[in-house]
């Protein structure tokens, strides 16, 4: 059987102090991972900020912490998420590695009408997320959605459900069926056992609205703009 690291999906908890003061978030990064000089990191909060971090192309992480800055601020003091779990991560591609961007194949387009469609898979959960047709998310009510569609495995590659992907591989995610509610979840990806030797069956799920769940959850907005390969994310937010 396969080994399996355990992975809180769908539900997925962050630690984080909750506060009643203003956020602030910039993020900048080429989707395609290509050209890491364009990216940065700025997280401004009232107990840890972080000014243009960029990520370290030896090691993977950020220079300065950005990472774990932002971390402070995705969670409430209920240790539920603060924010739609795939704006969260979104956010992180400004200090991430070109390694990053295709283990999640981060993929976004920019409709007509103007509305800015997102769409990865981080961990096992693929999530999506769509715009207004000014490039605004505005929470609550943003439209964002998840759901599990594969197996994280130890170094850190996903084993995606060939309900959506025909070779299993990230890369050839058919996002179409992803987002098809008539493919119900339940199909299992794998099944294998922890370090600790329990049995773990790992399936698939039904679509879920990618929501906030903490009694201290942010309002307020996410810019978002695409020029070519180039996103910006600007986030303006307050505790409800």
């Amino acid at each position: 059987m396969n080994r399996i690291i355990p992975v809180v999906a769908i539900s997925l908890l962050f630690g984080g102090a909750a506060f009643a003061s203003d956020l602030y978030v910039d993020a900048q990064f080429d989707v395609t991972g290509k050209n890491l000089d364009k990216n940065f990191l700025t997280v401004k909060g009232p107990s840890a900020s972080v000014e243009k971090d960029t990520v370290d192309v030896v090691t993977g992480a950020s220079r300065h912490k950005g990472t774990d800055v932002w971390n402070e601020y995705r969670a409430g003091s209920d240790k539920k998420p603060a924010l739609p779990l795939g704006l969260q991560s979104l956010v992180k591609y400004g200090v991430s590695p070109e390694k990053q961007f295709l283990t999640d194949n981060l993929n976004a387009r920019k409709e007509a009408d103007g509305r800015i469609v997102i769409q990865y898979s981080h961990r096992g959960t693929a999530y999506l997320m769509i715009s207004d047709k000014n490039g605004v998310f505005t929470l609550p009510g943003a439209d964002c959605k998840l759901r599990r569609i594969a197996n994280l495995e130890s170094d850190g590659s996903q084993t995606v459900s060939k309900d959506f992907s025909p070779t299993g591989k990230v890369g050839d995610i058919n996002w179409t069926k992803v987002w098809d509610s008539s493919i119900r979840g339940g199909t299992l990806i794998v099944k294998g056992t922890t370090a600790d030797g329990k049995v773990v069956e790992v399936k698939t799920s039904d679509i879920f609205n990618d929501v906030a769940t903490s009694s201290a959850s942010y309002v307020g907005t996410f810019k978002v703009t695409l020029d070519g390969n180039l996103m910006t994310v600007k986030g303006d937010l307050k505790t409800k």
